[in-house]
């Protein structure tokens, strides 16, 4: 048996692009929790909107769900709707580069609750802006995020997801 060598080329991104010339002012007076990826149930983002109600039933309400990517649109505005959560969840389309990054360094907390993933860009770019993570223990993602940079979750534990995002 021949032995090959492997070697791991880790996902990046130019720091320069993400990182603020002053210090952060946030222009909102909720709390942004943002989130990129293709919406669908691979992504978690089904458990993210039952997170959005539970904490809204707790009375939780000066919170802004940023949704960033394309996927079920349609499908998650209409579940957006019928849960009453318009006026804390936003879903953006098709933004530029530069709107994705602006949205990143304007929020608070960046949630990733995945189900399935290798190691996210989403994730990286996120920590470029200074965000704190709140992801899942699947793929990678354990090897970028520690207790001094975020938290992590079993995938569908929405309890522990609501919770993360309390404390």
């Amino acid at each position: 048996m021949t032995k090959t060598k492997v070697d791991t080329i880790v996902n990046g991104a130019d720091t320069s692009l993400y990182m603020l010339d002053k210090p952060k002012l946030y222009s909102s007076e909720k709390f942004n929790i943002i989130t990129v990826g293709v919406l669908g149930k691979r992504k978690g983002y089904y458990d993210l909107i039952q997170c959005a109600s539970k904490l809204v039933d707790r009375g939780i309400n000066n919170i802004n769900f940023i949704f960033l990517g394309g996927g079920e649109i349609d499908v998650f505005k209409k579940l957006i709707k019928d849960k009453k959560l318009n006026n804390i969840i936003s879903i953006y389309d098709n933004v530029s580069n530069e709107e994705k990054i602006r949205l990143l360094q304007e929020s608070h907390l960046f949630i990733l609750p995945t189900y399935n993933e290798g190691q996210p860009i989403s994730i990286i770019e996120a920590m470029c802006c200074g965000l704190p993570i709140i992801s899942t223990k699947v793929g990678a993602i354990p090897e970028l995020i520690m207790s001094k940079n975020g938290y992590l979750i079993e995938p569908g534990d929405l309890d522990d997801l609501t919770n993360g995002i309390i404390k």
